[in-house]
């Protein structure tokens, strides 16, 4: 499979965790788990800690790829 499409479908997935991470039925799950109150102070800092972590992870892994070089900018935008 080609790196742009391992990319693809990677971020994707990054963007499936990302937004399933939203939903009523994963918030309820941590506010039971961490309780009301730490949920209520927390739950903001955990979504953006998560959610750095994961893009950090995506993007070493797309570096990691061989043909990495998803495009190439020449001349002027290059500079």
């Amino acid at each position: 499979m080609p790196a742009w499409a391992q990319v693809f479908l990677g971020f994707g997935a990054y963007g499936a965790v990302h937004s399933a991470l939203l939903t009523l039925w994963a918030r309820r799950g941590l506010e039971a788990l961490v309780g009301r109150r730490a949920f209520q102070g927390l739950f903001r800092v955990f979504f953006n800690v998560q959610a750095v972590a994961l893009l950090a992870a995506f993007a070493v892994w797309a570096a990691s790829l061989p043909d990495r070089e998803l495009f190439g900018v020449e001349g002027a935008g290059a500079w």
